[in-house]
């Protein structure tokens, strides 16, 4: 029997045969041999429903695994209507009898033949139940038992000072079971399939139950008549309202298809772009009430040409812009269809060139004079290990006592380093002419050039410079700015010699403390050059080390690094020099198409520098930079700076603690690859504003820190070469044309009765204006008369919504 077609049961959905017909999957475990076994039953007080059971377990020093029979193998193999939980108390027992302070706290329970789960919260997400049939036997249950494991954490604390706060919480299990009528259980069912269950349903379904053969009485029995009786009441209940024959329409009743007759959806984006669709009358037609939509921001920003799974594929173009065109309303005026030429600036593509280094724009070529003796590794043993000591064991191979002569580059040695993660230096500090032929001092350019060879593949060979002075609070450390990296080249090749040519400025490394001062070393092993393979056990063998002088100056103050903006040597031409310097950082190598030093961040790798030294407090800064993806389709690159201040007035200070941590972000924009110009495109960032006048806050700033990094990880092989920073100036973008009066404080309501402003977008026209664009908060009122192209940065979707000034538009 079924209900009438008009019932709300005639809703039900395909969906609900899923809920009536669960598929039980057996897992094989192997259980812990020694843990003890408990179930509702195991315990005789727990037979007694609603009274919570003490179980002899205690996690007061360390967890404790458990095994506990869900409900359906317990009283009897079947549980339905029954349930048990497990528990806890807040507090120890003693304290429980005591006070009665505390409260349970459940961890699990298994109900109606289900397995053991446990509850949503919090405070129960490290217990973890794995049930199945038991692979092997243990001392309180066999082979073939359906049972669940979990593991008790420990309950008491370590605190901070070390001391163990101890907690010895009781566990219970608590009994539950209740008759549920046939009745009660087809209203259920009901409840789960329709929008609710009504008497006549009831009534038609209980009749049902019984023609089928089900016992009748008030209360549902728990034997295989009743179960299998239940269960074909359902199914054929379920067959008969999908069974369309007995509609009397003949087919379903759609709310999807009723939807969709009578849905006018607005249109996202035009049909193509730069093509406006059919006219409003026309069937299809599609229209909204806001001019710009997301997909515009988008293709502000780039175009999508072509899609992945179609076969094509991201190619970068010029990005559209906003143009607006200033028209009298008196004079009828045909909306022009030119479009202004736009140029985007962008990487010319120029022929590869071979050398995998590049020097810096230096006017004066080398001295050519190599200024340490026994570079080239030739010479009496003892004179070259005394001349290049080492934190690694050393040897001098010579081609005439060595079975393998491509261990040595040219002549007759080389310098073979056993790996470890050590380092083989070099001293350049005040040196007698036996080590130095020429001194070295503060403001010196140094060209530095040496062969290596690593014994182990995809390394990377690092070279810095280490500083000792008295003056400094730790002698040997390292200079805030990381002034004191010279170069980071990876080594692809195992047992391949590779030449490695970087520049280094002298003096940078040598300034310390607040207000920098300069600190010449004042020995010879005060300062050193060292070579090393970063953070690897790999050997290397160096060669023919050759160090010139590039450039000295007159004075003896050290030349200021190269710098746009906050960001020194943004091109890298001083190679690793200033950025910083860990596990994470990536490596400079010479790109041949842009014919540069790029930085390259493999997966897992990002940029950093400390720009406490170069940022101006309270200023705005806006930068752009080249940016080449390789094995990647596009990342969401990140640029943020961070800024840790130590606090000394918690109260009316920046941040109501004593550590305080600011952050700006300069850029969170997701940048597909790109095909044209050799995969190089260049990248804006946001304007961004440094933090305030934190100089004149009660404390000290520790570091401003800029980071560079994808915020997902690359995927295998993937990299992000970053070349070329340029400071833009952010004032460019609003500046006022000469017409505009002095700026307000807000933007105005500007109307002429006899002007309209067309705005265009790709080639359509998308709204028509009667105020002029002004620049928020200032009022400047920017050019209307199509000689500036803007770039569309946010669109408001939202129809209808009325703004203060209703001449804003975020371009």
């Amino acid at each position: 029997m079924a209900p009438p077609l008009h019932s709300p049961s005639s809703l039900i959905t395909a969906a609900s045969i899923l809920l009536l017909l669960p598929i039980a999957l057996t897992t094989s475990i192997e259980f812990s041999p020694t843990a003890p076994k408990y179930s509702c039953t195991s315990l005789g007080a727990t037979t007694t429903p609603f009274t919570p059971t003490s179980l002899p377990i205690s996690t007061l020093y360390a967890p404790t695994t458990i095994l506990l029979a869900p409900i359906r193998s317990d009283h009897g193999g079947n549980g339905a209507n029954k349930m048990c939980i497990l528990s806890s108390w807040t507090v120890d027992l003693s304290t429980k009898e005591a006070t009665g302070e505390g409260y349970y706290v459940p961890l699990g329970k298994s109900y109606d033949n289900q397995d053991w789960i446990r509850p949503p919260g919090n405070r129960e997400r490290v217990i973890e139940y794995n049930c199945g049939t038991a692979t092997n036997s243990g001392d309180n249950f066999a082979t073939g038992e359906y049972l669940c494991e979990l593991t008790l954490p420990m309950t008491s604390t370590v605190l901070p000072t070390g001391k163990l706060d101890e907690l010895d919480a009781p566990y219970y299990l608590t009994y539950y079971e209740r008759s549920l009528s046939v009745r009660n259980e087809l209203s259920r069912f009901l409840q789960r399939t329709t929008f609710g269950p009504t008497s006549a349903e009831l009534d038609s379904l209980e009749l049902a139950y019984v023609d089928l053969g089900g016992a009748a009485g008030p209360d549902s029995d728990i034997s295989a008549l009743h179960v299998a009786t239940m269960e074909r009441l359902q199914t054929e209940w379920i067959q008969g309202q999908q069974d369309p024959s007995t509609f009397s329409t003949g087919k379903f009743s759609s709310l999807r298809e009723y939807y969709r007759k009578r849905l006018n959806p607005r249109s996202p984006e035009v049909y193509r772009i730069g093509e406006s669709g059919p006219h409003p009358c026309q069937k299809h037609s599609h229209w909204r009430k806001f001019a710009f939509t997301a997909y515009d921001v988008v293709n502000s920003q780039y175009l999508r040409w072509g899609n992945n799974a179609l076969g094509g594929f991201y190619q970068q173009q010029v990005p559209h812009k906003v143009t607006v065109e200033t028209v009298k309303l008196s004079v009828p005026t045909g909306v022009p269809t030119g479009s202004p030429v736009l140029s985007v600036g962008g990487v010319p593509t120029m022929s590869p060139v071979e050398d995998r280094t590049v020097s810096p724009s230096i006017s004066s070529a080398p001295t050519g004079t190599n200024i340490i003796p026994y570079g080239d590794m030739e010479g009496e043993e003892t004179y070259i290990t005394n001349r290049w000591p080492s934190k690694c064991a050393t040897n001098i191979i010579n081609i005439y006592n060595t079975s393998d002569p491509s261990l040595v580059y040219s002549g007759e040695q080389s310098l073979y380093a056993t790996g470890g993660r050590c380092f083989v230096m070099r001293q350049l500090g005040v040196c007698p002419a036996g080590r130095l032929t020429e001194a070295i001092e503060a403001g010196d350019l140094l060209r530095i050039a040496f062969m290596v060879k690593l014994t182990e593949a995809d390394q990377v060979f690092q070279v810095n410079t280490a500083h000792y002075h008295t003056g400094k609070e730790r002698a040997w450390s390292f200079p805030d700015d990381h002034s004191n990296i010279i170069a980071r080249t990876h080594i692809p090749d195992a047992n391949v010699w590779t030449k490695v040519v970087a520049y280094h400025r002298v003096g940078p490394d040598w300034t310390y403390g607040q207000p920098r001062q300069l600190l010449p070393p004042e020995s010879c092993s005060a300062y050193q050059l060292r070579f090393m393979v970063a953070a690897s056990y790999s050997d290397f063998i160096l060669d023919d080390v050759r160090i010139e002088k590039v450039y000295s100056p007159v004075g003896s103050l050290a030349e200021a690094p190269p710098r746009e903006g906050f960001i020194s040597n943004p091109k890298f031409e001083y190679g690793h020099a200033h950025y910083k310097f860990s596990r994470s950082a990536g490596y400079v190598r010479y790109d041949p198409d842009i014919r540069q030093n790029a930085m390259i961040l493999p997966s897992g790798k990002l940029m950093r520098q400390n720009i406490i030294d170069t940022a101006v407090e309270d200023e705005t800064y806006q930068f752009s930079f080249l940016m080449k993806l390789v094995n990647v389709e596009s990342v969401n690159l990140r640029i943020v700076m961070r800024m840790r201040f130590e606090n000394n007035d918690v109260e009316n200070g920046p941040c109501k603690r004593e550590v305080c941590n600011f952050f700006r972000r300069a850029l969170a924009r997701n940048v597909h690859a790109t095909k044209e110009n050799n995969g190089w495109q260049r990248v804006m960032t946001n304007k961004v504003h440094l933090f305030g006048n934190y100089t004149e806050w009660d404390g000290n700033v520790d570091f401003i820190l800029m980071q560079i990094f994808p915020s997902e990880p690359l995927p295998e092989g993937g990299e992000i070469h970053i070349a070329d920073f340029t400071e833009e100036d952010p004032e460019i973008i609003s500046m006022a044309p000469s017409i505009s009066t002095s700026p307000s404080s807000s933007p105005t309501s500007l109307v002429d009765e006899d002007v309209a402003y067309i705005v265009r977008y790709a080639g359509e026209v998308r709204t028509i204006m009667r105020h002029p664009f002004q620049v928020d908060l200032t009022g400047e009122i920017l050019p209307m008369d199509g000689s500036r192209g803007y770039n569309l940065c946010d669109a408001d979707e939202v129809e209808g919504r009325l703004a203060e000034f209703p001449n804003r538009l975020s371009i």
